[in-house]
């Protein structure tokens, strides 16, 4: 208010309208409490009335509209900062309005599917334009999450659709666990790979009970075989190879129990990839996308408020080419460290 914490004219004290009775001198404008207008009997500047006029320490200035408020004003993207529909660069993070638009075109057309200019879908048999959801989510963002080409994101739409527990995908059923690395399905990347480290390290002494056996197999083929060829007796030659050919198949029979696991488990470890792969990235770009709604829920301006959802989606969405990689070095070098580690322990 006007005459808040304004010093009263008379006790000098602060005056808070809100929580005591304020007297104002109908002559000179000056405030004062109510009880130090009694105890003065009237104003303190009565002596001065007609020359004096009381004025407020601070000028009052019209308060600044809030922005926040205004229909047309402009939502800084990044910050999420109200701003004057005129203005170029947030004034709260700095981030150029132009720019940023630009980068998220550039990295619309990047993914080949600028989401501004998405073709109607052809989708279980019907149509779906860019505006048409599916389970809360709009075409568009589904194809901004996927990422490629149109036949690419009509398939991911259909999966999306249908959303079955079961289907089939190719992809995850050839490369497993770094498929969903590569998809950026964390969770479910890490379970498989915990898993497989697990069955790995299970599996070890009938690894290694099969390489002792093959050793001396070996060993005795490379002399025989050497000799042989050193008296340049092709019967021999022969004889080595077949004795060395019928060892390995009988080591092998004595390990058909690891044999039988380790094959056994990739294949049903891939099937089970194959199989729930599809459920597992339908319910990732649900989640992102949902997630992306909610983080621009405040955001007033549908077209900034697209816009900051294309970016999330963007960055969330699409392949990993990484982690992959990171993911087989892992693999290959945790479990020897492992099982270095435990034969330490157990000598």
């Amino acid at each position: 208010m006007r005459y808040e914490n304004e010093p009263c004219v008379w006790c000098r004290q602060g005056l808070h309208p809100d929580e005591e009775d304020v007297v104002v001198c109908p002559d000179c404008g000056a405030p004062q409490h109510k009880e130090c207008w009694k105890a003065n009997g009237g104003c303190a500047y009565h002596a001065e009335h007609g020359d004096y006029l009381w004025k407020p320490s601070v000028e009052p200035t019209e308060p600044e509209p809030s922005l926040q408020n205004e229909p047309n004003s402009r939502i800084c993207p990044v910050c999420g900062s109200p701003c004057k529909p005129e203005t170029a660069v947030c004034p709260t993070c700095g981030t150029d309005f132009l720019v940023w638009a630009n980068e998220v075109q550039e990295r619309a057309m990047q993914m080949r599917l600028p989401p501004q200019e998405m073709p109607p879908l052809t989708v279980n048999g019907r149509t779906l334009h860019a505006d048409d959801e599916i389970d809360g989510c709009r075409v568009e963002e589904i194809g901004v999450h996927v990422r490629g080409s149109l036949k690419k994101v009509e398939r991911y739409a259909a999966v999306f659709e249908k959303n079955r527990l079961v289907g089939w995908n190719w992809a995850a059923f050839f490369f497993g666990t770094y498929w969903f690395f590569f998809r950026k399905i964390w969770r479910p990347a890490l379970l498989l790979a915990g898993i497989s480290l697990v069955v790995l390290l299970a599996l070890n002494p009938l690894q290694n009970a099969l390489y002792e056996k093959l050793l001396p197999v070996q060993e005795s083929y490379t002399e025989s075989f050497n000799a042989a060829v050193e008296t340049n007796d092709t019967a021999e030659v022969q004889a080595a190879v077949n004795t060395f050919l019928t060892d390995v198949k009988q080591v092998l029979k004595e390990s058909r129990l690891y044999i039988g696991l380790n094959i056994g488990f990739w294949v049903v470890l891939h099937l089970c990839c194959g199989l729930f792969g599809d459920k597992c990235l339908r319910d990732k770009i649900w989640k992102d996308i949902l997630d992306a709604h909610e983080d621009t829920a405040t955001v007033k301006q549908e077209s900034d408020r697209q816009g900051i959802r294309a970016r999330i989606l963007l960055r969330k969405g699409g392949p990993n080419f990484f982690a992959p990689l990171l993911y087989f070095t892992a693999f290959q070098t945790i479990p020897m460290w492992l099982i270095t580690l435990f034969d330490k322990l157990l000598t």
